[in-house]
């Protein structure tokens, strides 16, 4: 018995940590689970249809971001190593890196032969998703060392395609009135890629001297962080913001709490948790990061909650999967791994 407790919980620390799992599940799962209860939210799927849908959801995200870790690690494991940076795939021979991508392979499609319907733009998509990871990590192409294609390339693998495959996902399985697709889907994938480019360019700037030191040519090591920081609150910032206030006022028929809760706990913060303005990083992980992966999609769930009474349910696991307390899944993993994850959000890089 102890061996096997012992076994499972390396099993659990090597996808936590090792394979970095815990970022996409901690903070882009969310956003995908959250097209998920949008859906719920407005009426077009019930619990019948929702419960298996997410159930499916969480194993095929955690096996593409796995999937894309290890092509990401695979090409990077000699420029990691000149960096000193950790790397899944440093000391994995043949027969494991087989082992580890045939898992994910496993959890990332198994979904779709047995709950989620898999149409034809659900097929380009997926094949999309899978040639951007492709392109992004692995040579000849390798746009990740190819500036602003790399840059749009990660946005649109890790966030604005999967947004729409969900979105599409979900609507072939709705049982429920559906929402008009440009008014849902066109303010949802611009939010995403432009939260994707902000994201991909903050881990680039957090990466800027790692990737100095292996040779890496990022599009912030070729332009420089002033550039950066520029583009960020010039263009990618504003253009999240609107977005998102245009996906929120989409929903908001349906969860008309959305925006006052937004802006009840932005004033909170304000007034309880000043954050130094001039600080972007700092100020977009208060303001906008904890809403959109743990405020965002339980306000979701529980707007269906008078609907139908068994999607509390949801709203439990959905906490204790994505919360941030002790008696949650990070609150357990965290300590049992004997590493902390960080709280901000970082992209694939």
């Amino acid at each position: 018995m102890v061996e096997t407790q012992s076994a499972l919980r390396r099993l659990a620390c090597l996808c936590w940590v090792d394979a970095r799992i815990a970022q996409p599940w901690l903070y882009k799962a969310p956003h995908l689970l959250g097209v998920l209860h949008a859906h719920v939210a407005l009426g077009a799927l019930g619990w019948n249809a929702a419960g298996p849908a997410f159930v499916a959801s969480v194993c095929t995200i955690a096996g593409l971001a796995g999937l894309a870790y290890v092509a990401n690690d695979l090409a990077d494991r000699e420029a990691d190593r000149r960096a000193g940076k950790p790397n899944l795939l440093s000391s994995a021979g043949p027969g494991r890196t087989a082992a580890l991508a045939a898992g994910f392979a496993l959890a990332a499609f198994g979904p779709w032969f047995a709950v989620l319907p898999l149409e034809a733009p659900g097929r380009f998509l997926l094949a999309l998703q899978l040639a951007l990871v492709a392109a992004y990590s692995l040579p000849p192409l390798r746009l990740k060392e190819r500036g602003l294609a790399g840059v749009f390339a990660d946005a649109l693998y890790a966030h604005a395609v999967p947004a729409l495959l969900a979105t599409l996902t979900y609507r072939a399985m709705a049982d429920g009135p559906l929402p008009t697709l440009p008014r849902f889907a066109v303010p949802l994938v611009a939010w995403q890629f432009a939260l994707g480019v902000r994201n991909i360019l903050l881990h680039q700037l957090a990466d800027l001297e790692h990737d100095r030191r292996s040779g890496l040519r990022t599009w912030v090591t070729q332009h420089g962080t002033e550039a950066a920081w520029r583009g960020l609150r010039r263009v990618v910032v504003p253009l999240e913001l609107a977005s998102f206030a245009a996906f929120l006022a989409a929903l908001a028929p349906a969860a008309p709490l959305l925006l006052p809760s937004f802006a009840l706990r932005s004033l909170w913060i304000a007034r309880s948790k000043p954050v130094d303005r001039s600080d972007l990083r700092a100020t977009l992980y208060a303001y906008l990061d904890p809403f959109y992966v743990r405020w965002l999609p339980l306000l979701l769930i529980a707007a269906a909650v008078p609907r139908e009474p068994a999607f509390v349910a949801l709203l439990l696991v959905q906490a204790v999967g994505w919360g941030d307390g002790r008696f949650t899944l990070r609150g357990v993993l965290d300590p049992a791994c004997g590493r902390l994850q960080p709280r901000g959000v970082a992209s694939g890089g």
